[in-house]
């Protein structure tokens, strides 16, 4: 065999072994991106009518794509009509990259009731609606995470870890 001949084999391997890799990475993205918890978090949340319920959703690790939401229902029951305060508090890191690019609605039902950045909910303080809620007729409050179309090339492939605490009690 020629030398010519050997350093033609020799660099198709190497393409080919790059070809592989980037395969791979690729890949192995994808699967994490996809193993992520996706929309359709359902989560049951009975009030008290003798003190304050809360509950806490935590988000490790989450990753979105530009345009992507995912959203999670929490169906409220309470034991004993009534108004009731709700109260949601972001907590987490509101500097990492992907949560400015991260918005946030909030339904009660079909109704949006909020619109707001994550970033901005992170730092602030407390969103808190008020309902009358029927022992008979739960609601549902929805929370919607939509990562914008232009994000930039820095927010992608990153992460962000926060918890969101729902606080009920009876006005």
């Amino acid at each position: 065999m020629r030398w010519s001949e050997l350093k033609k084999n020799r660099v198709a391997y190497v393409v080919f072994a790059a070809l592989i890799c980037l395969i791979a990475v690729a890949l192995v993205r994808a699967v994490y991106i996809w193993s992520q918890p996706k929309a359709d978090g359902d989560i049951r949340v009975q009030l008290k009518t003798d003190g304050v319920t809360s509950e806490t959703i935590e988000f490790e690790g989450l990753q979105m794509l530009p345009g992507q939401s995912r959203e999670y229902t929490l169906t409220v029951e309470a034991s004993e009509a009534g108004l009731y305060e709700l109260n949601f508090d972001f907590i987490g890191d509101g500097e990492t990259v992907l949560v400015k690019y991260v918005s946030v609605a909030l339904y009660c039902g079909e109704e949006k009731v909020k619109e707001f950045a994550l970033q901005d909910a992170l730092q602030g303080e407390p969103l808190t609606i008020t309902k009358w809620i029927e022992t008979s007729e739960p609601i549902d409050l929805t929370i919607r995470y939509t990562m914008k179309e232009d994000a930039k090339n820095d927010a992608q492939g990153t992460t962000a870890d926060f918890e969101v605490k729902l606080t009920a009690q009876s006005v």
